[in-house]
């Protein structure tokens, strides 16, 4: 990984773009986070993981489940996440714990001087 964007995770604050949550691929979830999610939305474990889950294609472990358009179910019209406070531990880690190969070409703060901002 390059310096710049090095020394951007160093710095990463949060413009709250959304892009992140449109990229296909899995959100992985741990149980604790399954617990969380139900939880947050006044649900039992069981309906949560129904409605809003799928087996992972390695049958490994759930994800959420996407939109046919490959956006999370939870990304909302202006960018912000319905679950925010509750959002799984691989959402909460991006892009310093997890991230996607061209994360910095999508995510808002890599640009140029907003990521530098504190």
């Amino acid at each position: 990984m390059n310096s710049t964007i090095e020394g951007r995770l160093r710095n990463f604050k949060c413009r709250m773009c959304g892009n992140c949550c449109r990229p296909r691929g899995d959100v992985r979830l741990t149980a604790e986070d399954v617990d969380r999610l139900a939880t947050y939305l006044s649900m039992d474990v069981k309906d949560f993981t129904a409605r809003y889950t799928r087996l992972t294609d390695d049958r490994r472990g759930l994800t959420l489940v996407e939109r046919q358009t490959g956006e999370c179910g939870f990304l909302c019209e202006d960018n912000t996440c319905f679950v925010h406070e509750a959002k799984p531990e691989q959402c909460r880690s991006f892009p310093v714990g997890w991230r996607y190969p061209g994360f910095e070409i999508d995510c808002a703060a890599m640009k140029g001087d907003a990521a530098d901002e504190v």
